[in-house]
């Protein structure tokens, strides 16, 4: 009783000169058409909204609110009025956009078999500039298809969006959508490891972690050259890093570089080597992991032991924390097998050890002896 009147007048205001008086009488129309017996009121509803729409509306806002009361209230003419201006799609505006990505979502949810024709248009809107409608055209393209083809233009998506966005929390958003795109497309993902390592030029340490934790997850015989090839890198370039958490991001790398060399025992030689520097590091947590690793490997890896003593001891000087210390001391003593490595290691301990104090200078030791001798004379 009380909108029955004035639905002419709201009807009117969709032809009012301005644009927030028409963008809110689409939004009471859509309101009132969605209420019990609002059908029965506004029965053309969908009808006026759809010439509405199509009379050259110019604001973007209420083209949207237009489409979004097709999409809830008439979704066969949200569908057709997209067909008539697919050219013009890509120019629509990014509010518009999304809500067109909506509507694709829930046509396909219901029929299935209208996925092939809706994927041109995501694909077409993934070449926008927006941020915002490329993350959800990849969460489309995930919802609607599970074709590699798909998978690795969404993932894609994420890696450019990881890469091309400041803010971490977006970063941090994107790496949970690959982190559920690892859990069921696997092969696709593993061809994506070194676009997905990017990441870790992030100086956040939340999003350097949850990146090498889904890059380990992924490592195979085909990649995991590049892989340890560019975690060497980021521990070379951490050194001249001066950061509060350098030291915690190189510790995350020994850990990572650590792990790839137990699944993957060959590139032990090529990283073993440049970790020992890092023994006497100041991070002591980062120093002792190294130590760890070395002592595993000396373990597993017979062929290395030679060369892995001989790094030790060259650098045994560097070590400050004793944690550390007493590793590679272990180390030193369980496989220096040979005399000329035992007396190696001997002379290198004494090195580090300094001067006894077991006995006192030979000076010292006269000037008493004098001292002793004029006391007997005076007596």
């Amino acid at each position: 009783d009380l909108l029955e009147p004035l639905i002419p007048s709201i009807v009117a205001c969709l032809e009012h000169r301005h644009s927030f008086v028409r963008r809110n009488a689409v939004m009471a129309i859509d309101r009132i058409y969605q209420l019990p017996g609002g059908d029965i009121m506004l029965q053309d509803a969908p009808e006026t909204i759809e010439r509405f729409l199509s009379g050259g509306e110019s604001d973007l806002s209420t083209r949207r609110n237009a489409f979004l009361m097709l999409y809830n209230n008439a979704q066969d003419r949200a569908v057709n009025y997209l067909m008539n201006n697919l050219e013009q799609v890509a120019n629509w505006g990014d509010i518009l956009q999304t809500v067109v990505l909506d509507l694709i979502r829930k046509v396909c949810r219901t029929d299935p078999t209208q996925k092939g024709k809706y994927i041109k248009i995501i694909l077409m809107l993934l070449s926008t500039n927006n941020t915002s409608v490329i993350y959800e055209c990849a969460n489309t393209l995930v919802a609607l298809s599970s074709a590699p083809t798909a998978i690795k233009a969404a993932a894609n998506c994420y890696c450019q969006l990881i890469v091309s966005q400041s803010d971490n929390n977006v970063k941090l958003i994107v790496l949970d959508r690959l982190s559920e795109l690892k859990q069921n497309h696997r092969e696709v993902m593993q061809e994506m490891v070194m676009d997905i390592l990017r990441a870790v030029a992030s100086p956040n340490l939340d999003i350097r972690r949850k990146t090498l934790d889904i890059v380990l997850d992924l490592i195979t015989v085909r990649n995991i050259d590049e892989v340890v090839s560019m975690l060497k890198k980021e521990i070379t370039k951490s050194q001249t890093d001066t950061g509060e958490k350098s030291g915690e991001y190189r510790q995350m790398l020994v850990q990572a570089v650590h792990t790839c060399a137990i699944k993957f025992p060959d590139v032990a030689g090529s990283v073993v080597h440049l970790l020992m520097d890092f023994l006497g590091d100041v991070n002591s947590a980062s120093a002792f992991d190294v130590a760890m690793f070395v002592r595993e490997i000396a373990e597993t890896n017979e062929k290395l032991r030679e060369s892995i003593l001989q790094r030790l001891l060259d650098s045994f000087y560097t070590i400050r924390s004793s944690r550390v210390c007493g590793t590679c001391l272990w180390i030193i003593g369980e496989y220096s097998t040979s005399s000329a490595q035992i007396e190696e290691a001997l002379v290198t301990l004494k090195a580090s050890l300094g001067p006894t104090p077991f006995f006192a200078p030979k000076k010292a030791a006269g000037a008493g002896e004098d001292a002793e001798d004029a006391d007997g004379a005076d007596e």
